[in-house]
C-alpha cells in the first residue's frame, strides 16, 4: 500500500479513513506512513527523496532502513489501482490484531488463580465496546468508499 502512495500521491484520498498510522504492524511502515502523511497534509510532494528528507530530519530514516528500504518500499507494487483494497487489508489486519489482544487478556484473566467473576465480566464487557467500535468503524468506512465511488460515477470524464 505504501508503495503505491509513492506512485499515485492523488491515491492518498481513496485511503484516507480506511487505514490509519497505528493499523500498520511494522514500526517502520508505521514512520514512513507518518511522513507521507505529513507530506500530503503540508501540500508537498512524496517521493522518495522528500520522504527520506522528512524521516531524516526527524532522526528516523536510519531506523526505517535508510533510502535503500524507501525505494524498496516505493517500487515494491507496479500501480496504485489496488491501493484502496490494500488498504483495507492493512486496516483488517490491525483490527484482527487488535481483538486477538483484548481476547487473550479476558482469557488469561479468567485463568488466573483467584480470578473474580465480576472482574473478569467487567473486561469482557470493556472488549465488547472494543468491538463495538470496530464495527463502527468498518462501517463508516463503507459508507465512505460507497460515497468516493458515487462521486467518481458522476464526475465528467
Amino acid at each position: 500500500m505504501l508503495g503505491g502512495l509513492f506512485l499515485d500521491v492523488a491515491a492518498w484520498d481513496r485511503i484516507t479513513g480506511i487505514v490509519t498510522e497505528s493499523d500498520f504492524f511494522s514500526r517502520d511502515h508505521r514512520s514512513i506512513f507518518r511522513a507521507i502523511a505529513r507530506q500530503v497534509e503540508g501540500g508537498r510532494p512524496v517521493d522518495t527523496v522528500t520522504v527520506a528528507e522528512f524521516l531524516q530530519s526527524h532522526h528516523m530514516l536510519d531506523e526505517v532502513g535508510g533510502l535503500p528500504y524507501l525505494v524498496q518500499v516505493a517500487t515494491s507494487v507496479g500501480t496504485s489501482a489496488n491501493i484502496t483494497r490494500h488498504a483495507e487489508i492493512v486496516r483488517d489486519k490491525a483490527i484482527l490484531r487488535q481483538l486477538q489482544v483484548n481476547a487473550l487478556e479476558v482469557y488469561d484473566r479468567a485463568r488466573e488463580p483467584g480470578a473474580v467473576p465480576l472482574e473478569v465480566a467487567e473486561l469482557a464487557e470493556e472488549f465488547q465496546l472494543t468491538v463495538e467500535g470496530v464495527k463502527a468503524r468498518l462501517k463508516r468506512t463503507r459508507a465512505q468508499l460507497r460515497r468516493s465511488l458515487e462521486e467518481r460515477a458522476e464526475a465528467p470524464v
